[in-house]
């Protein structure tokens, strides 16, 4: 039943499949230390083909609304050629593979994707949080130092209470109803960007 407490259940490595990654694990490290040379394990042209296409489909989302995730994905080809090369060397009888197959990659790019979309979700929600609790803080502020319909420079903001111009912009962004930004011309001199609360 969905609703019964589940337990957790035993699980064994058997003793075979325990042999079998020792010997892997001792064939690879025997191999780096009496290897002259790096091992040349090149990717096949199919390989190759699908990291190419998913560096592109990664630089296309950067473009489309993830830009703020560039430090997460800008390097997603690269953890995906490093996981391939992984596969290749297990799954090679002597730990030494001639290439890395399109299978190999494949089944690297859908491991970080995976991987990507858990740490872009998990940053996801803290950013929310974060930028929940700095839009409450600017709110309490306006309400007390500029609740009248002047509001505030954002150069005042930044320059006296630590708001920069890109974070006032995401939080009016995201919180539109409660807030507005303002050009403000003068007959001299330079404009300013007002922040100021939405009327009710």
């Amino acid at each position: 039943s969905l609703l019964e407490p589940e337990e957790l259940e035993p699980r064994e490595i058997t003793e075979e499949i325990h042999g079998s990654w020792k010997e892997l694990l001792e064939t690879i490290l025997r191999f780096r230390e009496e290897s002259e040379s790096p091992l040349d394990v090149p990717c096949s042209q199919e390989a190759r083909q699908l990291f190419l296409d998913f560096h592109n489909d990664t630089t296309t989302s950067m473009r489309n609304g993830m830009m703020s995730y560039a430090n997460e994905l800008g390097k997603a080809r690269e953890n995906a050629i490093r996981v391939a090369l992984v596969l290749a060397v297990a799954e090679h009888p002597e730990a030494q593979p001639k290439e890395v197959n399109g299978d190999q990659a494949q089944r690297a790019i859908d491991l970080v994707k995976w991987c990507q979309f858990q740490l872009i979700e998990e940053i996801g929600t803290h950013r929310a949080n974060n930028l929940a609790d700095r839009s409450r803080v600017l709110r309490n502020l306006l309400l007390e130092k500029y609740a009248d319909e002047t509001g505030c420079t954002v150069r005042d903001m930044g320059r006296l209470h630590g708001f920069d111009k890109e974070e006032i912009q995401e939080i009016v962004g995201c919180f539109q109803d409660l807030y507005e930004l303002h050009q403000k011309k003068p007959h001299t001199g330079r404009s300013s960007l007002i922040i100021r609360l939405r009327a009710a």
